[in-house]
């Protein structure tokens, strides 16, 4: 079977942790707005790459690739170096919580379950167009 080819335009946001506010005697928990926000980008981006495909059932790989905005404070010989892959964005957002935010939002739209996922490959650079690439494909 082909992979499925997802792309999240924009900047990645990783996914934020849980906030527990107590309110009235009674704990609540909350997502940031962001994450919500950010999932719901990914949800979408997922049902347009899938286009109305049942969601997999069986084991799959996944690569990600998280294409990080190159910071307008950097020199332009720095730039150019970022560009071609030799200097790598050695600082936040963290790889793990944007492979995090990536996968829970393929869940229902592009694998029924993310515990389908038995392989993953995942890197981040530096981009002149932001935005996450994510590949799914049956093992």
């Amino acid at each position: 079977m082909t992979p499925i080819v997802i792309w999240i335009p924009g900047p990645p946001v990783p996914t934020g942790r849980g906030r527990a506010v107590i309110a009235k005697g009674r704990a609540h928990v909350f997502t940031p707005a962001r994450t919500r926000e950010y999932a719901n980008l990914v949800k979408l981006a997922a049902s347009q790459a899938t286009k109305g495909r049942p969601p997999l059932a069986t084991a799959v790989q996944v690569r990600i690739e998280v294409r990080l905005p190159i910071p307008v404070s950097m020199s332009k010989r720095n730039r150019a170096l970022a560009l071609e892959g030799g200097l790598l964005p050695a600082k936040r957002p963290d790889l793990d919580n944007c492979i995090k935010a990536a996968t829970d939002g393929l869940i229902g739209i592009v694998l029924t379950d993310d515990a389908l996922i038995c392989r993953i490959a995942a890197s981040k650079c530096y981009s002149a167009l932001p935005g996450v690439r994510v590949e799914v494909e049956e093992m």
